[in-house]
Formats: structure tokens, C-alpha cells, sequence
């Protein structure tokens, strides 16, 4: 594992990480054979590997956060030693994965908040060749993905039923990537250059994370992997529908920085300091979600507590028995979905309390 060579690629949700990743892959970076399923939302495939998705999840859901936070608390410390079990865990997946690959891609959006965790498994394997790419997409156009996104399946996602919630996010993420990644190699790339099949600029990262590819090969791979047609959320252009001063910022500042391994020093020194702005339409939202998070509780215990009034019937029955209890767990593992996981965790105690499912620790 020493002499491997590890790419991260790093984004916001719906940011095109995945057709970021794809592309890199079509050079020989292996993301392992635990490969998320291709669904409706990304025809092309996510490029993510499931055990570490899975793990990212862990780690965030034992420090009582979820992937579609709105804003990481300050002072989180994913390096810490109360992560070594995960980190642990996290080596055994590496080696599993990517066992005799020379080039190592990891792509997860959570990594926008998870690269000191993910760093500090390298660094205790001894790896010593490690490499970012950040990747940068129009906040518009990402609020527009996610709430096609939530439209499609509300009730996985939470994210996306308001347009303030999901550019809460994105800010929160972007302006984390920066900070997780200040001590990488890291080369900056606009969604727009992939797009448009920006020759240059993509021959530049290739190279960048060691690479050699002629320029046929690349026009070639982006052939294959740029479709036109997959690209669903265009932007109206500007900034002015962006509700939040300090996004529209971000945002800009992106914009001005140019493509490439330096692209990102002066954005690295991003105010970390809260704005009352942020932390007052933060704490707005977050009461939305948990309402809408409260309806979807009580949705899910009207259905258990009508199942539970049919246990008397069938106490004799242990198949029906069985199916009641597999039809409960369902719908505690839709609830984990469906809400931030501190909710899941408070509804899961709450529940187990009333004596409605199977207590679990």
C-alpha cells in the first residue's frame, strides 16, 4: 500500500464529481469492486465504492452528523483518537479494494468534510503520494440537481425541499473542501471546463495526477464520458437569485480563481469566522427540516402502531409473526433515511421505548 498512489476527488454533492471521477478512472485509477449501483439520478454511475460510503456514513453518523448537514459545528476534528477504530476499519477496506492497483480514486462528497479522517488513514499506512481535485460547479446548478433530486424521491431527502437549504449546503461543503485540503496537492477544475471539453485544462490535471495520456486519448475519453444530454440543470446565469450574501462570495471567488495546481492558495484563506447571516439562516432551516422531519416520525409510528394492533392475531403464527417485525424494521430504516441521523437516533430510542421495535444499541 506504501507505493500507491491515492487521488481524491472532492465536491460538493451534484457538483459532477461523478463524471470528474469517470474521467480519471478511464486512465486506470481504480475506485475497487464494491462499486455503488447505477440509478436514475446518474445514468453513467456514481463512481463511489459502497464500503467506504458506507464508513464515511458511520463516522459522521457517530459525531451525530449526516451528509446533508447545513453546517459543520467548529472544531470537529475527524483525526482525532476516537476515530481509530474507523480508521482501522477503514485500512481493512483499503487493502481489500484496492489490493495490487497502482492508483488508488477515492470520490465521495463527503469527503468535503471527512479528508482529515481519510488523511490520517494514509498517513498511518505510510502512504506518501496522495493528490486532490476539487471541483467547482455553479451553486445554482446544484440547488436545481437536488431538488430535481429530492422532487423525485422525498422521502430519502430532506435536502432539497427549500433552495435556502441546499445552498446552505453547498456552502458549507465548498467552504469546508477548502479547509480539509489547505496541506494537498490539490488542482482546481470548473464543471464547465469538463463540459465543454476543455482540452488544456483537462490535459493539465491528467498530468497533474501523474498521468501521460496523448491528447487523442483524452479527446477520446471525453467523448465517451461527456454527454451533452446528461446535462440537466443549466444555470440562468449571475448571481442574483442567490438568497445569501455569503454564498454569492464563495461563489465569486471561485469564479475569479483560476484552473490549476495554485488556483486555490488565496480561497485557502477563507474566513473560517461565523457571519450572523450564516448563523441565523442556519438555524432557520434546520427548524424547517425538523419539522418536516417530525411529520415524517409521526407518519412512520401511525404505520407501526396499526401493525403493532395485529401481533394479538397472529402470536401463534410465527411467519406472520416475523414478516410484522421485518415490515417494523423498514420503516425505522426508511426513517433513518429520511432525517438527519441525530433525529434517527432520538426516533430509534423513542420508539424502542414504547416497545415498538427491537431495542438496539
Amino acid at each position: 500500500m506504501k507505493n500507491k498512489r491515492f487521488i481524491f476527488v472532492i465536491g460538493a454533492h451534484r457538483s459532477g464529481t461523478s463524471l470528474l471521477a469517470s474521467l480519471i478512472g478511464s486512465m486506470g485509477a481504480v475506485i475497487g469492486s464494491e462499486q455503488l449501483d447505477t440509478n436514475g439520478e446518474n445514468l453513467k454511475g456514481f463512481w463511489e465504492n459502497r464500503l467506504l460510503v458506507e464508513l464515511n456514513d458511520e463516522v459522521l453518523r457517530d459525531s451525530d452528523l449526516s451528509w446533508d448537514m447545513l453546517h459543520l459545528p467548529e472544531g470537529m476534528d475527524f483525526s482525532h483518537d476516537r476515530y481509530q477504530l474507523h480508521r482501522d476499519k477503514a485500512k481493512l477496506i483499503l487493502a481489500s479494494q484496492f489490493h495490487g492497483a497502482p492508483v488508488a480514486l477515492i470520490k465521495d462528497p463527503r469527503l468535503c468534510f471527512l479528508m482529515p479522517f481519510w488523511l490520517k488513514v494514509v498517513e498511518e499506512i505510510g502512504v506518501l503520494d496522495v493528490k486532490a481535485v476539487i471541483l467547482y460547479r455553479e451553486p445554482s446548478e446544484v440547488v436545481a440537481s437536488q431538488q430535481m433530486r429530492a422532487k423525485k424521491d422525498p422521502e430519502f431527502h430532506l435536502l432539497g425541499a427549500r433552495e435556502e437549504q441546499v445552498y446552505l449546503h453547498w456552502y458549507t461543503s465548498m467552504r469546508s473542501a477548502l479547509k480539509v485540503t489547505s496541506c494537498l496537492p490539490v488542482y482546481y477544475i470548473r464543471h464547465q471546463s469538463l463540459l465543454e471539453k476543455r482540452l488544456p485544462v483537462v490535459e493539465s490535471m491528467l498530468r497533474f495526477l501523474g498521468f501521460e495520456p496523448s491528447q487523442g486519448e483524452i479527446e477520446r475519453q471525453l467523448n465517451e464520458t461527456v454527454e451533452p444530454a446528461l446535462y440537466r440543470n443549466r444555470s440562468s446565469g449571475g448571481y442574483q437569485n442567490i438568497p445569501y450574501e455569503f454564498v454569492k462570495q464563495l461563489a465569486y471567488s471561485f469564479e475569479q480563481a483560476d484552473e490549476g495546481v495554485d488556483g486555490l492558495c488565496g480561497l485557502h484563506k477563507v474566513e473560517n469566522s461565523i457571519s450572523s447571516e450564516l448563523a441565523r439562516s442556519t438555524m432557520d432551516e434546520l427548524q424547517k427540516m425538523y419539522g418536516q422531519s417530525y411529520k415524517k416520525l409521526l407518519e412512520v409510528r401511525h404505520h407501526l402502531l396499526l401493525h403493532m394492533q395485529k401481533v394479538e392475531s397472529f402470536k401463534s403464527d410465527s411467519e406472520e409473526m416475523e414478516r410484522i417485525v421485518r415490515y417494523q424494521e423498514s420503516h425505522i430504516q426508511l426513517l433513518e433515511r429520511s432525517v438527519p441521523f441525530r433525529l434517527a437516533k432520538v426516533a430509534r430510542k423513542w420508539l424502542a421505548g414504547l416497545g415498538m421495535i427491537r431495542k438496539t444499541k
